[in-house]
């Protein structure tokens, strides 16, 4: 295995093991995989933040402001 493929899966191994824990954020955790290996030199920042313009995040982002935003003012109840 070559150097860079030993810090991915470090840092994929270190992202999993945040996650079974929760001992940090889940977000924040996949926030930092791609900021991680942007320091490392592993991804170009371009690369690492390619995927934050497509349309189907952007949609489901949508989505969960506005569930947030009606559970909040109550118009879903339990």
């Amino acid at each position: 295995m070559s150097g860079e493929m030993l810090i991915v899966l470090g840092v994929l191994l270190a992202a999993l093991i945040l996650w079974v824990t929760e001992w940090l954020p889940i977000d924040l955790v996949a926030l930092s995989l791609p900021l991680a290996l942007v320091a490392t030199g592993i991804l170009s920042p371009e690369d690492a933040t390619a995927g934050f313009a497509s349309p189907a995040l952007i949609t489901v982002a949508a989505i969960l402001v506005v569930s947030a935003g009606l559970s909040r003012t109550g118009v879903i109840t339990y």
